[in-house]
């Protein structure tokens, strides 16, 4: 039962769900529009390589999104805009290149975080319903 004012369990987790997407979203562009330099620190920081580290990045966006959204199609359309617009910005920066293998890396995560969120979903709403 809620009380009046408050929505629903399901629809603060869709609410906090899209704010971490935001702040999310905020720190991809951020360190795309970075020289490399930024982004290699990160990198070696996580050891990752440079194609792990964005598909980790696009899986994260990716599971966020799907949690905060109703659509699975849309929420993985609307990523691959993002991680192509994000090619098409390194085009611009200094010490960087746009680069098809890194926009493959970024859709291979959208799909797979996608693809948990849509798992995931069901399972947290029984658990909020148990409550």
């Amino acid at each position: 039962m809620t009380r009046p004012g408050v929505p629903p369990a399901p629809v603060r987790l869709r609410i906090a769900a899209g704010m971490a997407l935001a702040v999310e979203l905020g720190c991809i562009v951020w360190l795309a529009s970075r020289g490399g330099d930024s982004q290699m620190r990160i990198q070696s920081l996580l050891m990752l390589d440079e194609k792990a580290a964005h598909a980790l990045a696009f899986a994260l966006a990716g599971l966020t999104a799907s949690l905060a959204s109703h659509s699975a199609l849309w929420t993985a359309a609307g990523l691959g805009v993002v991680a192509a617009g994000i090619e098409i910005l390194q085009s611009f920066v200094p010490d960087r290149t746009a680069s098809v293998p890194d926009l493959l890396a970024s859709a291979g995560g959208i799909a797979a975080g996608v693809a948990v969120g849509a798992v995931l979903w069901p399972v947290l709403l029984r658990g909020l319903r148990r409550r």
